[in-house]
């Protein structure tokens, strides 16, 4: 299928500004495939939409629910310049316009609106690997018929579908229509009653879905984190002699399933394909593609295929096959079909012992060639570890480790927000080699007040590790392997302000390359820097940094352009170094003035060799450019919701949606309302009796300067009666901002300050879901800090350990304490039962239980 035109975007670009003022953007796409629809494929329901004056809800049922909803919403005269703009596009635009709102939902929508759409080529992937598509093709989690489509683009006649949502269904149903198709759609839950057999099943289901015990149980199934394993085993079960089955699941959730590991030994499981990560819309996880062919010859091995190298990413970070990858891969497939051995080479084909697989999955490769060099999956992402020194209440060196889930306790004043307000303070300084103090993340006054014990004489030390910064793989980076480590130390320079005076970087893997603002001896350098201040590299970090660049297999990652192959250079480079001729210094100019200043000089070593201060300086360079580009997109991602959340207001200006304010939460749920529907769902475990919706309030005055207003509206579940959040109790107004952040953000970082205030204790509890819901690889995968006192969040995080929900590894507990010393830091482990392996100091959860047993006898 053809791409979409700027013609076609133009279009829609069109159709959507018509309906700018009524409907968000989510509910605008629908309802213009609902217009396409009927124009293209219903010549009766379209004269009748021509000829009608009064709302469309109801002349174009059945279709998609949100799209009547929003056609209710559209004044007439909206809605005659809206059926204008469809008239007017061609006959033969018709279909690729309504194939670009597919599409538009993925490059505009949150995360829960693009719940049901998938890549083309995935879809094409999965009918490659099941070919020869034959006889009935099956989906039994459809969405928007993608996978049908592609089917049926593949020579399928005979095509059936299941899914669990109306509109994604009508959607699916109106999208085969339009390419002239017809298919048995069900609306069901697929992992509720009978599977329905099937010559080809293709299945890539909603990967952030929590399944419930109803759903797993039936396939045999009582541990929730096996829930691939259900997928699994309804392709199974639906297929018919000689059936094919191809399902999509995280590649992570692989080893964890006890059904995966019993499908290879009994070799069900034909093949695993290795996508890059992204390849699920909504979601940055890397997902495996697995076969089912219970037809095929037994193996003692199985075989994988790391298809990554087959992919190229494009500026939005979305994985794209190269020419012709998707029918080599079949190829590959297929001669393994036949010969039961590879064709292909060693970085792309292995196999692994079906008897070993219950030692985990594992297939190792050959090193991919720099030709065909894959896609890397992040080793680590977001903030890993956070040092603290002389702010406030920490007047010795602390270290605190970072997980996806972070919470902090302790006593009131004893540093839990200090803790947090360091790390918020160095972000919020990327910008600059100055100290800020004072910024939009957090506020600790001049930097007399933020030293500890306002000990201006003393420097503050701050730093962190942190792994891949999305969107990463877009310029020149770091690989994702390595862990980026910074250390900043600031010195006083008037009163109120610090400067940086030192500053570590690293890798993880070489040693720090320290950089400070030291007088340096030869002035003719700083002449020829054109002046300012000047940094200079210490020449003992240096040397220990390059001695170990021949043990990096390539330190960058560059999408637009193909490395030297990943030792060679490393080895050239510490060559280049132990080479180096004396001469006043190596200017090394960082591009930007950020964190890392630009005027650092590489001092002289008393080494020889011509070449050997420009290469250095060019490595250096991009070391420093490529760090400052992660800390300040670091910064942008992340969002404070402080102790008190903004006070609720009956409306809300409409503005172009600021993810990193909490308070425009009202703009992001007016355009999505997927979300709107996952917040009320949420809004029901937590036990909250009330559903929002979302109102546009436009100026009808034609003042335009005004803009648009939307207002938050809260329906009581019991009574129906309407209200605003500034009507209702404080605890909903506070906890909203956060739910909707939850929800919302992707890959951000979220420091929550008092998350429990106001809130119930059983909805204090609830919020441990929400949290993994939102920090999991298959969700939002953000990152969340939590500073609180809530014991009855802790035991619900336990609990979800205990259950597999979560894995401890994914929980940082850390304990602020206070003593004469000032503050500390201390770690509680948790074990994989949700037991504590450090003990719990004393006196902080223990007094509800001295109330109970006190003036016992």
């Amino acid at each position: 299928m053809a791409g979409p035109t700027d013609l076609h975007r133009r279009q829609l670009h069109q159709l959507l500004e018509v309906l700018r003022s009524v409907v968000g953007v989510e509910s605008a796409l629908e309802a213009v495939m609902s217009l396409l629809h009927a124009r293209k494929c219903d010549g009766e329901l379209w004269d009748r939409v021509l000829s009608f004056r009064g709302p469309l809800g109801h002349e174009l049922r059945p279709r998609s629910a949100r799209g009547r909803r929003a056609l209710e919403d559209v004044p007439p005269h909206v809605l005659s310049h809206l059926m204008h703009e469809i008239t007017a596009i061609p006959a033969v635009d018709v279909t690729p316009v309504f194939e670009l709102c597919i599409r538009y939902r993925h490059e505009q929508l949150g995360r829960f609106g693009q719940a049901h759409t998938a890549l083309d080529w995935l879809g094409a992937l999965q009918v490659a690997l099941g070919s020869p598509i034959e006889g009935v093709v099956h989906d039994p989690a459809c969405g928007y018929g993608g996978t049908l489509l592609a089917a049926a683009q593949a020579g399928a006649t005979q095509l059936s579908g299941t899914d669990i949502s109306p509109d994604a269904l009508e959607t699916a149903r109106m999208r085969l229509e339009m390419h002239g198709l017809r298919a048995e759609l069900d609306l069901a839950d697929s992992l509720q009653g009978r599977p329905l057999l099937a010559d080809r099943v293709l299945a890539d289901p909603p990967m952030g879905m929590r399944l419930r015990s109803d759903q797993l149980e039936p396939w045999g199934i009582y541990a929730p984190s096996d829930d691939v394993g259900a997928w699994l085993r309804l392709a199974r079960a639906s297929l018919g002699p000689e059936g094919i089955g191809v399902v999509c699941v995280p590649l992570g959730r692989l080893s964890a399933s006890r059904t995966f590991v019993d499908m290879v030994e009994d070799a069900l499981v034909e093949s695993v394909f290795l996508l890059p990560s992204g390849s699920h819309v909504g979601s940055r996880i890397q997902i495996a593609m697995v076969t089912i062919n219970p037809w095929q010859r037994p193996s003692e091995r199985l075989p994988v295929f790391d298809a990554q190298s087959y992919f190229t990413t494009d500026r939005g970070r979305v994985p794209q096959p190269v020419e012709g990858a998707i029918q080599e891969l079949a190829g590959l497939l297929g001669h393994w079909r036949g010969h039961s051995e590879h064709a292909g080479p060693g970085h792309v084909c292995t196999t692994v012992m079906r008897s070993d697989i219950r030692k985990g999955f594992y297939a190792e490769f050959a090193p991919a060639p720099v030709e065909s060099r894959p896609i890397p999956t992040p080793g680590a992402r977001l903030l890993k570890q956070l040092r603290v020194e002389n702010v406030k209440s920490f007047s010795s060196a602390q270290e605190a480790r970072l997980a996806p889930i972070t919470l902090v306790y302790g006593p009131n004043s004893a540093g839990k927000s200090t803790l947090v307000q360091a790390l918020l303070m160095l972000l919020q300084s990327a910008a600059t080699t100055t100290l800020i103090t004072n910024g939009r993340l957090a506020q600790l006054g001049s930097f007399s007040s933020a030293v500890s014990h306002h000990d201006i004489e003393r420097d503050v030390g701050l730093g962190i590790d942190f792994g891949v910064i999305p969107p990463w793989g877009t310029t020149e980076t770091l690989h994702p392997d390595l862990l980026r480590t910074i250390d900043v130390r600031y010195s006083r320079r008037t009163t109120t302000d610090a400067e940086a005076s030192e500053i570590r970087i690293g890798t993880g893997v070489t040693p720090p390359l320290v950089a400070s603002s030291a007088p340096f001896e030869h002035e003719a350098t700083a002449s020829n820097l054109g002046g300012g201040e000047l940094w200079s590299i210490n020449a003992d970090s240096l040397e220990g940094w390059a001695a170990t660049l021949d043990d990096l297999d390539g330190a960058f990652y560059d999408p637009q352009r193909q490395p030297d192959s990943g030792r060679t250079v490393y080895k050239r480079l510490g060559a280049a170094v132990r080479r180096l001729q004396v001469r006043p210094g190596v200017p090394v100019q960082a591009d930007r003035v950020r964190l890392i200043p630009s005027n650092v000089v590489v001092p002289p070593l008393g080494y020889q060799g011509p070449d050997a201060g420009e290469m250095l300086q060019s490595r250096l360079n991009r070391v420093m450019v490529a760090l400052n580009d992660e800390v300040s997109r670091l910064a942008d991602r992340v969002v404070r919701l402080g102790p008190v959340r903004p006070a609720p207001a009956r409306v809300t200006q409409r503005v172009t949606i600021n993810a990193s304010d909490p308070a425009d939460y009202p703009s992001f749920l007016f355009e999505n309302d997927s979300a709107v529907e996952k917040l009320n769902e949420w809004l029901g475990e937590l036990g909250i009796g009330y559903a929002v919706s979302i109102e546009p309030i436009s100026s009808r005055s034609g003042l335009a300067a005004v803009g648009d207003f939307v207002a938050v509206v809260l329906t009581d579940l019991k009574t129906g009666v309407q209200v605003t959040p500034a009507d209702v109790g404080y605890g909903v107004s506070q906890v909203l901002p956060i739910v909707v952040q939850c929800l919302q953000a992707n890959e951000q970082v979220l420091c929550i300050e008092q998350p429990e205030l106001h809130l119930h204790p059983r909805l204090q509890a609830s919020l441990a879901d929400l949290f993994i819901d939102s920090t999991a690889e298959s969700g939002g995968g953000n990152q969340i800090i939590a500073e609180t006192h809530s014991e009855h969040l802790l035991l619900r995080l336990r609990r979800r350990v205990r259950e597999e929900l979560i894995s401890p590894d994914q929980i940082s507990v850390l304990y602020v304490d206070h003593d004469d010393t000032g503050a500390t830091v201390k770690q509680l482990r948790l074990g994989p039962q949700g037991e504590f392996l450090d003990p719990w100091p004393a006196g902080f959860f223990d007094d509800s239980l001295e109330d109970v047993l006190g003036g016992w006898t």
